[in-house]
């Protein structure tokens, strides 16, 4: 159940998305509320980066495009197959992390997914326990969870699987060009346009249940941009810059992620990783350039050679590969 404080930012921005500009007065007599609650709701969604706008009469209007997710119109976007291999699916308006309300739920059953989906989280998780910055509605968040019936010795390599379908997602949406920064970044023009993050569990009769998160920069403000760069690594860069043509829509876009995850998920289950080694080293951000690679007790420079067989990343260094495995290790060009 949303909360009513939730409810009433929800119906506020639908309204508002219909509307050029709408007072406060109109927006108070629509929804049941009084006016202070609805200039108290403005400023929350202000607070959270929605581009909303006042004037001293109270007047509201959006500043610029905001389209929420609905779960109606995934569904109808989403492949019949893909549709009925869904055990579950929530959508919620604000969340502290999508992999965390998906790692609270039982296990779905093999070859199902479960979907957990929303339009902001406050402390959603990148790699190296950072936090996922995004500001409301200017990112798609979402969490994938599948259960493999048995311990599968590959399955360190999923977080390479996984990249390949996000950029295939993108691609399929007007966003070609993406590259691999290994393990789990997605870079356009050298910039950071969304990340994964894997978190991995084992239960009592070994099967392993993975949850992965994803995160894309769909539409950043300025503000945003700052906060995200205060966080230290690469400059962000969201899917109007990158589209070849239109930024897609924002469910579009969602449903396109699901889809091609979901099948990644089934040919990984059957295939293991090879599948997705040509892909991966073809979009390969890095190869064969001089990076620096940080690890809890040392750090090494050489130069990135691809991936091997099981995705781990092959580092030159005093003319030898020295195979570095995705666990806390941060790659950054030298």
């Amino acid at each position: 159940m949303m909360p009513p404080e939730f409810d009433h930012q929800r119906w506020l921005l639908k309204i508002l998305a219909a509307q050029d500009t709408v007072s406060a007065d109109e927006l108070a007599a629509k929804l049941s509320l009084s006016r202070d609650d609805i200039l108290t709701a403005v400023s929350e969604l202000q607070g959270l980066g929605v581009p909303l706008n006042t004037d001293k009469h109270g007047n509201c209007c959006l500043d610029g495009e905001l389209e929420l997710l609905d779960a109606d119109t995934l569904r109808a976007l989403l492949p019949t197959t893909v549709h009925a291999s869904l055990a579950s699916m929530q959508l919620h308006w604000q969340t502290d992390s999508t992999n965390q309300r998906l790692l609270e739920l039982p296990a779905p059953p093999p070859a199902r997914a479960r979907l957990c989906l929303a339009e902001y989280q406050w402390a959603g998780r990148g790699r190296h326990g950072r936090s996922w910055q995004a500001p409301f509605g200017g990112s798609v968040c979402l969490s994938v969870a599948w259960t493999f019936p048995r311990a599968m010795p590959e399955v360190a390599g999923l977080g390479i699987a996984m990249g390949v379908a996000v950029r295939a997602a993108l691609d399929q949406c007007g966003i070609p060009g993406v590259q691999l920064k290994w393990p789990n970044d997605l870079l356009w023009g050298q910039r950071k346009l969304g990340g994964l993050l894997l978190e991995m569990r084992t239960g009592q009769d070994a099967a392993t249940t993975v949850v992965a998160g994803i995160g894309l920069n769909y539409a950043l403000d300025e503000s945003s941009r700052a906060a995200i760069e205060r966080l230290g690594g690469l400059a962000p860069v969201d899917a109007g810059e990158a589209s070849s043509g239109d930024r897609p829509g924002r469910n579009q876009l969602a449903a396109q992620v699901v889809t091609h995850v979901v099948h990644a998920l089934t040919r990984f289950a059957s295939s293991g990783l090879e599948p997705f080694l040509m892909d991966w080293r073809a979009a390969d951000a890095y190869r064969d350039q001089p990076v620096r690679v940080s690890m809890p007790n040392r750090d090494l420079a050489g130069v990135a050679r691809g991936i091997d067989a099981s995705g781990a990343l092959r580092l030159e260094t005093d003319g030898r590969i020295e195979r570095i495995i995705s666990a806390e290790v941060s790659l950054r060009p030298a």
